[in-house]
């Protein structure tokens, strides 16, 4: 094979450079077929972003793809604004957080979180790993929060104005989240 960026499987069945690895497939258990079983966070989220694109397209005749384009058509032509804002609220997308709290309540709650079934050390552990990832996710929220203020100062969009309320509320329960991981900390 001289390019391995262009092979077929059968190339790749024959290389020198690759092994066959055997019983690498086994039964799921019971617990793991329930848990393939239940409704994944993230099908749900594409579901609904991907049904606010497409309507968004059907609105503005315009190929938007993103977030980003759907507040840069409205910054450039603002006609639109209500209906887009609309079919955000309508589309469950500003309470998508409320799946993270039910599906981890133990990260918005100090006394959870303290009694998840795991030695000092690993409870330590896992509030330090919460706690920078919390951290990190509120720049995004920040940053997200900024752009989303600037765009209703610059043009009172009622866009902004939803999104606005949605980074307040993760901004608060990241603050949430961050205060139970220091807390934790402190105390084990």
């Amino acid at each position: 094979m001289k390019n391995s960026s262009y092979c077929v499987p059968q190339e790749l069945d024959g290389s020198e450079y690759t092994i066959r690895v055997s019983d690498c497939v086994r039964k799921a258990t019971d617990a793991e077929i329930e848990f393939a079983s239940t409704e994944n966070p993230l099908e749900k989220q594409a579901n609904i972003t991907n049904s606010i694109f497409t309507k968004v397209r059907g609105v503005t005749g315009k190929d938007i793809q993103t977030f980003e384009q759907i507040a840069n058509h409205l910054l450039k032509d603002n006609k639109n604004d209500g209906e887009i804002t609309n079919i955000i609220k309508e589309s469950g997308y500003l309470f998508m957080w409320q799946h993270e709290i039910n599906a981890n309540p133990w990260r918005y709650s100090q006394e959870l979180f303290l009694s998840l079934p795991v030695s000092k050390e690993k409870l330590n552990q896992i509030a330090k790993v919460e706690l920078e990832s919390a951290r990190d996710t509120k720049k995004r929220y920040v940053y997200m929060y900024e752009l989303y203020m600037k765009m209703w100062q610059d043009k009172q969009l009622q866009y902004a104005a939803v999104n606005i309320m949605l980074y307040q509320k993760l901004i608060e329960l990241t603050d949430l989240r961050i205060s139970n991981s220091l807390h934790v900390m402190k105390v084990t």
